[in-house]
């Protein structure tokens, strides 16, 4: 068993993050789990690194859907009036939260230092080792990986 699988509850702790983070700051809602991403869509994926006291990577893949209405409602503007810019800012910063999310429920009075999200190409940087769930939402689907390593 890896160290990933080892770490109890990540598949739970990155259900809770992303249901209560879309829910409370996006007022989006989480359908429930999908084995995989539906293909025919454009996609938006962000990557972001952290270490301190636990090591790792964190991924996050939307359908393009998905990442416009969140954006839109994020940002409290018309899904046909947000940029692609705002976009993936939202898509930065969506998954700066529920990375910080994770790692605070993970160890609560632990420390740790995130990189700053930045777009990717497709979810296939994702590291092979990863921790990965996939939703249906409310429009679109989002795909979230999480590579953790206690230190």
């Amino acid at each position: 068993m890896s160290d990933v699988a080892a770490c109890a509850g990540l598949e739970a702790m990155l259900e809770a993050a992303t249901c209560d983070t879309l829910e409370t700051m996006c007022f989006f809602g989480v359908m429930g789990p999908l084995e995989q991403m539906p293909a025919g869509e454009g996609r938006i994926s962000a990557r972001l690194t952290f270490h301190g006291d636990a090591n790792g990577a964190f991924h996050a893949t939307l359908d393009l859907s998905a990442a416009s209405a969140i954006t839109a409602n994020f940002l409290g503007e018309d899904a046909e009036d947000v940029s692609r810019l705002r976009i993936e800012a939202v898509v930065c910063e969506l998954s700066n939260m529920i990375c910080g999310y994770v790692l605070s429920n993970y160890k609560p009075h632990g420390h740790f230092e995130l990189s700053s999200p930045e777009i990717t190409g497709e979810e296939d940087s994702q590291p092979d080792q990863a921790v990965r769930r996939v939703f249906e939402l409310e429009s679109g689907s989002i795909l979230l990986a999480m590579d953790l390593r206690p230190s």
